[in-house]
Parts: C-alpha cells; sequence; structure tokens
C-alpha cells in the first residue's frame, strides 16, 4: 500500500455528485412506496406508540430509535404520528445509500461499481421492504455500512503510513468515529456485536503493533462505550412510567396494569429494577423459544442462505457476488476477509432466528453481497477494456456498463409492487371496524400483536376508547383460555380479533384482513331473522343478519348466525354454511370450526350465546340464479339431527333464497 492509494480514496466532485444523486434517487423511490399509516408487519406501530409516549419497547429496548422517533414525531408538523414514522425510517433508507457508495469507495470500488453497489443492495426486496415502514432495521443499516466504511477508511490510512511514527495519530480520529457508531449501532439493534468477530481480525491484522501497545485502544474503546449510556434511558424513563399510579391500574382486573395494555411499558420489563432491565435488554424471555430450535436443524438452515440471498439479488447478482468475493480476494485479502466474516455472522442466524425474522437479520449480509457484486462489475469492465481496441472500447464498456444496470431496474420491477404500501390503508380501516362496532364498556380485547398493537396507538397516540383492554395472547394457550373464563366470571366483555381465514376473503376482502368475534355476545340479541332451531339438544340457532338477499358473481356473500349454547358440550363440533343450485349441486360452502377453531365448542358454556360471521365468496363461473342458503353442524362426517318437537330430523337447515346476479 502507498500514499497514492490513499490519495484515491479521498473525495473527490465526481464521488459527491454521484453519492448525492444516489440519495435523492433513492429518497424519490421510497417516498412513492412508504406506508400512510398502521402496517400489519415488523414492530413500526409498537414502535410509533412508545416513541412519541417515550415509553419502553419490546426487546431490546432500541432506545436510540425511541429517542430519534420521539423527536421526529413530535418535531414534523404533518400527518399521523405513525406515518411520520415511516417517513423517518424512509429518510433513513435514503440516507443509507450514499452511504453504501462511500463503502464501495473505500473498498478501491470504481464510481460505477461503488454506485452499482449503492442500487443493487437499495432495490434489495427486504431493504426495501423495511423503508416502508417505521424499522429498526433501517438505521441498523445505515449504522453498519458507516461503520464498514470508517474501518476500511482506517485501514487504508493506518496501512498507507506503517513506517511513519505519526501516521497512528493520523488515522486514529477515523477508528474512533468508526468505535462511535459501532456503539451507537449497539443501542439500536444488539445484532451489531456480530460485527466484533470480523472487525477485530481486521483491526490487529492491519495494525500488529496493537497487540504490543493495547493501550492505543483507549480512545476508541471510550468511544464504543460512550453511546451505551443511552441505555439508562430504560431505567430512567422506566422508573417513572412504573410509579405512575394512573398506569399501574388494572381496571379489567385480569392482573395485567394499563401501561402494558396502553402500550406505555413492554411486559419484557417485568416489575423493573435491574431485573427487569437485563431481561428487557438481553432478550431472556427469547431465549427458550431461539434455543428451542434443535441443533441438528442447523445445517438444513445453513443450507437456506444461498437460496436467500439469491431472492434479493437474483441468481445472477449471487454469481457476481462470488465471482466478486474471488476478486476482492485477490486484490486486497484483509478486506476480503472482513466482508466475507461479516456476511457469515450475520448469514449464521438463520439457525437461530425464528422464519419471520430471517429476512430482515440478514441485511448486513445482502450489503456485503452487493459490495462483492460491484467488485465484479469493476473487474468486467476493466476485463473489456483491456480486450478491446479503439474506439470500440467505449460502447464496449457503455453495453456492458447497461448490462449491468438492468439489476437494479429488474429489482425494482419485480420488488415496486410487492413493497409498495403507498395505498396501505388496511390496518387502520381494520382498527376503525373495531371502533364502529363500539365494544361495551371496558371490553377485553384478545389477539396476536398484529391485532392488538394498532389498537394500542389508537388509544394511547389518538387517545379514542381508552376504556378498552387490548391484550396480546397467543390463542390456544392455557393463558387464553384462561383470560376468557376470568372475564365470563367478572362480567366483562371479551372480543377475540384473529386472521379472516383465507377461504372467506374473496376479493376486496384487504391485505390485512380481520375477523372480530365476541366471546360471547354481551348485551341483548336481535337477529333480523328469526329461526330457531334446536340441533342435536347442544346448540340452537337463534337467528342470523343477512345484509343482502342478493349478490353479484365475484361478489361476497355476509350473513352472521347467532348460537346459544343449550348444554356444556363435551364436542368440538365443525359447521357448514352452502349455497346449493337448483338442481341440489354445491355451488360454494364454507366448512370449519363454529366462532373460531381458537376457541372450540367444548369450550362454550351453558346459555351463552355467540355470533359468528360467515363470509362466502361467489366465484365468476357461478350461474346467475335463485340459491338456497343452507347450515348444518357436523361431527366428522355426520350431521348433527334438528330436534323439532321432541323428534329428531335429518339436517341441514335451509335458511332462505338468495339471488346471484351477473
Amino acid at each position: 500500500m502507498d500514499v497514492a492509494d490513499d490519495q484515491s480514496s479521498r473525495v473527490r466532485p465526481v464521488d459527491l455528485v454521484l453519492a448525492i444523486t444516489l440519495g435523492l434517487l433513492a429518497l424519490a423511490v421510497y417516498t412513492r412506496t412508504v406506508a400512510p399509516s398502521l402496517l400489519e408487519e415488523g414492530d413500526g406501530v409498537e414502535l410509533a406508540t412508545v416513541s412519541y409516549v417515550l415509553g419502553i419497547s419490546h426487546p431490546t429496548g432500541y432506545p436510540l430509535f425511541t429517542l430519534l422517533g420521539f423527536a421526529f414525531t413530535h418535531l414534523l408538523p404533518w400527518g399521523s404520528v405513525v406515518g411520520r414514522l415511516n417517513l423517518m425510517s424512509t429518510l433513513l433508507a435514503a440516507a443509507t445509500i450514499p452511504v453504501v457508495y462511500a463503502m464501495g469507495r473505500q473498498l478501491r470500488l470504481q464510481p460505477f461499481g461503488a454506485a452499482l453497489t449503492a442500487l443493487v443492495f437499495g432495490t434489495s426486496f427486504s431493504f426495501w421492504t423495511v423503508s416502508t415502514r417505521g424499522d429498526v432495521h433501517v438505521l441498523h443499516a445505515l449504522l453498519v455500512s458507516l461503520a464498514l466504511a470508517l474501518l476500511i477508511r482506517w485501514g487504508r490510512l493506518r496501512a498507507a503510513g506503517l513506517a511513519d511514527a505519526g501516521a497512528w495519530r493520523t488515522a486514529l480520529p477515523t477508528l474512533t468515529a468508526c468505535a462511535f457508531v459501532c456503539g451507537l449501532s449497539i443501542t439500536n439493534h444488539i445484532t451489531t456485536y456480530l460485527l466484533a468477530p470480523g472487525f477485530l481480525t481486521y483491526l490487529l491484522w492491519t495494525d500488529t503493533s496493537i497487540w504490543r501497545k493495547p493501550r492505543r485502544l483507549l480512545q476508541p474503546v471510550l468511544a464504543l462505550l460512550g453511546p451505551l449510556l443511552l441505555y439508562l434511558y430504560i431505567p430512567i424513563r422506566g422508573s417513572q412510567l412504573m410509579a405512575d399510579p394512573t398506569l399501574a391500574q388494572d381496571p379489567a382486573g385480569i392482573g395485567i396494569p394499563l401501561r402494558i395494555t396502553w402500550g406505555f411499558v413492554s411486559p419484557h420489563y417485568r416489575s423493573g429494577g435491574p431485573d427487569g432491565f437485563i431481561n428487557l435488554v438481553l432478550g431472556l424471555d427469547y431465549g427458550p423459544g431461539m434455543l428451542s430450535i434443535p441443533w441438528s436443524e442447523a445445517p438444513g438452515r445453513l443450507a437456506t442462505i444461498p437460496g436467500l440471498l439469491a431472492q434479493q439479488v437474483g441468481s445472477v447478482g449471487l454469481a457476481l457476488g462470488l465471482i466478486g468475493f474471488v476478486v476482492l480476494s485477490r486484490q486486497t485479502r484483509r478486506e476480503a476477509v472482513l466482508l466475507g466474516i461479516v456476511l457469515l455472522t450475520f448469514a449464521a442466524q438463520v439457525t437461530r432466528a425464528t422464519e419471520q425474522n430471517m429476512a430482515v437479520f440478514l441485511i448486513p449480509a445482502y450489503l456485503i453481497l452487493a459490495a462483492c457484486l460491484g467488485q465484479a462489475a469493476d473487474w468486467l469492465l476493466a476485463g473489456v477494456a483491456r480486450l478491446s481496441h479503439g474506439s470500440a472500447q467505449p460502447t464496449t464498456q457503455a453495453l456492458l456498463g447497461a448490462a449491468l444496470l438492468l439489476l437494479p431496474v429488474s429489482q425494482v420491477a419485480a420488488n415496486y409492487p410487492l413493497v409498495d404500501r403507498s395505498d396501505d390503508w388496511s390496518v387502520y380501516l381494520y382498527t376503525q371496524d373495531l371502533l364502529d362496532l363500539n365494544p361495551p364498556q371496558g371490553a377485553v380485547l384478545l389477539g396476536a400483536g398484529d391485532f392488538i398493537t394498532p389498537i394500542r396507538y389508537r388509544q394511547t397516540v389518538e387517545g379514542l376508547r381508552q376504556d378498552l383492554v387490548p391484550v396480546h395472547i397467543g390463542f390456544g394457550t392455557e393463558r387464553f383460555l384462561d383470560l376468557v373464563e376470568r372475564c365470563r366470571q367478572n362480567g366483562r366483555p371479551v372480543y377475540m380479533l384473529e386472521t379472516l381465514p383465507n377461504e372467506e376473503r374473496g376479493p376486496g376482502a384487504g391485505r390485512f384482513a380481520a375477523k372480530i368475534s365476541p366471546l360471547p355476545v354481551f348485551g341483548e340479541v336481535r337477529p333480523q331473522y328469526a329461526a330457531y332451531t334446536n340441533i342435536a339438544d347442544q346448540v340452537a340457532l337463534l337467528g342470523y343478519d343477512m345484509p343482502a338477499e342478493s349478490v353479484r358473481t365475484t361478489g361476497v356473500f355476509k350473513v352472521r348466525f347467532y348460537w346459544q349454547v343449550l348444554r356444556k358440550m363435551q364436542t368440538n363440533y365443525q359447521f357448514f354454511v352452502r349455497l346449493i343450485t337448483p338442481d341440489s349441486h354445491i355451488a360454494n360452502q364454507i366448512e370449519r370450526a363454529p366462532v373460531s377453531a381458537w376457541f372450540p365448542t367444548s369450550q362454550w358454556w351453558q346459555g351463552a350465546i355467540f355470533s359468528d360471521d360467515v363470509r362466502i365468496p361467489i366465484p365468476a363461473h357461478i350461474t346467475p340464479g335463485i340459491y338456497n342458503l343452507e347450515v348444518a353442524w357436523k361431527q366428522g362426517d355426520a350431521l348433527l339431527p334438528l330436534v323439532r318437537q321432541g323428534y329428531e330430523e335429518p339436517g341441514p337447515i335451509v335458511l332462505r333464497q338468495i339471488t346471484i346476479a351477473p
């Protein structure tokens, strides 16, 4: 390494122009796909709530993102709070692209190769996806790419002046800045620790004098530890929230205080104090779930890494990335080892991460792959220059460059329809549908996080229906059934929020389709159509609601049934609703557990009335005409009999005729 090499890494006007242009281009694209409101994926809704009220998020607490989110959501004067946080991620994502370009230039890529690196990474599916919502992985990518750029810059400065006694002081500010960025990154996402093996290897390989003079690292170590003081936010703010008498209330009497139901404090913080802090920051509650993944699955999971990488850049991009890594290994072995270790440590997370987290946890690995792809592009262009002669050389290089640019262009074409959330209001409409149902005062809402956190947001941030008690819970668990029973004993209404079954979605169901079921109906029941029918002395159909008696093909027919439990059932029954043609053929039917498979009929109690919303999609091929609507309960393949005046009759129940119009 010589001084000329060091000078080649300095910022030039072309680099500034390209970096700014790439950032503005990314901003233009990302702002067209950013979500305007609530989304179900990721943790954006929770982070919006926590950031706005300065709360305590789920592990690992994310103090840096929370504080940035607080500033952004309070300073920006327009849009909803969650929309502002989504926009913050978009801006951070756009800012990442020039940094990735700078990282490529520090790797000695030519401007074209560095720009291609930034474009390929910026249009990769997972990174583009997190840019549309409030997500800590965007800030994580920004800080990781910046740390890599600074470390490689330090390595070049240090290698260029190994014989100079004052070179260490010259390069020290760059290393200190890198350490500071790493410290900040840890306060945003704890997987930053995965940088340590690669960074330490590179550090000690580049300057072996550190072994003899470890005190040289004092300043960088202090710079690394300094940002970790941001974690003090958690116990300081946590103690305030834990001491708030209003947030300590448990109006539902179910053992869950308002600080949790309103989303101010993660339940992983437990009762606060040192134990709560350690549990939250280290994610100890997640440990059993991650460690429950058998190590015998590790080889199979590792085998999925090439496929995961190819999903981001395509098979051609993956092949170019491998070529680029080989080229980089021959040109500058230290940087190749650094990138290789970073890629492997982040990619190895597939052995422990859940399926839903795999893609976003590997974003730093995609960054490394994109850098290697840029290296391959430079190598190919240089090879073409050597093989071409005279006036044909620029033309040949231009054609090859255009062909390489097809990679990010093809990614835009493929990913844009998948990541575009600019018109996605489905989660907001779900929350509005729930609020429009006007649940009784103090109703308990049970559901998974995707269904609960949007309700908490609208309660805490928008101040709506703060009497409701949303509870994040897993269906089918003892805790779920226990909460339902406790609410029954306390006379408190309960609603179950779950995903609408796929077979009932049909057109117009929206990206986020929910089924909202009371457990049981609270208050007086007045069916639109009375149709009392005793079914095997187990349950009775009291009646049903039907918004319309006609529906068009490709539409959805909707009906709500009211079931009254005649006696405690010992069996988990199924039921079906179907449309019957005039010649007695089944046109379409829905068959499933009544109300929900997560709350089977063996859990229903005598005297309770349950309502069940059913949607029957009407296929386009159905012939318009008059159809009978039938319903029946069944055990296995046998229909339960109907009981009329003490005598049993075979089912099903024929309700009424409906019209299917063209």
